[in-house]
């Protein structure tokens, strides 16, 4: 400590290289010592580049279960939205079967609903629409949701 205060007092601090030379051992070492920190320093600069080189794939399992739960989803909207535009009489007839049940159950959260309910819910819609007269039939056949019928027919028609 002594040995700093006087280089300090006499303008002569130097290094920290100068300083613990004795510690360093020979000149060689010193080099070493010079061209390691040289080299932290020029790695520090570079500065690696990430290219995506193609998009990461998602596991067919989950991939396929996200889109089966979100086209079921979308199957339970348009036989809602069907169902919902029946006449009256229909609506309360159905209203007052044991498939209203199952409906209810499926419709509180139709993402969460199991294979063996989906199935089930399927074939009881698919009777229930074979009930609808000759026109609304027609009318479903037409329109765009009868393709996402056609889709859940192939899945858990049978």
């Amino acid at each position: 400590m002594y040995g700093h205060i006087d280089r300090i007092a006499t303008g002569e601090v130097g290094t920290l290289m100068d300083r613990f030379s004795d510690r360093f051992g020979s000149e060689l070492d010193r080099e070493i010592i010079v061209l390691r920190k040289q080299q932290q320093e020029d790695m520090r600069t570079i500065k690696p580049t990430v290219e995506l080189i193609s998009a990461p794939e998602i596991e067919a399992d989950e991939g396929d279960e996200s889109h089966t739960s979100n086209e079921f989803v979308e199957f339970f909207e348009v036989v809602n939205e069907l169902l919902g535009g029946m006449p009256e009489e229909f609506i309360d007839t159905f209203v007052k079967s044991e498939s209203f049940e199952l409906f209810e159950s499926v419709g509180s959260n139709p993402a969460a609903a199991d294979e063996d309910s989906r199935k089930e819910f399927f074939q009881m819609i698919n009777a229930e629409l074979g009930q609808l007269p000759e026109d609304k039939i027609n009318e479903f056949v037409d329109s765009p949701g009868f393709g996402v019928f056609t889709r859940m027919g192939e899945r858990y028609g049978g």
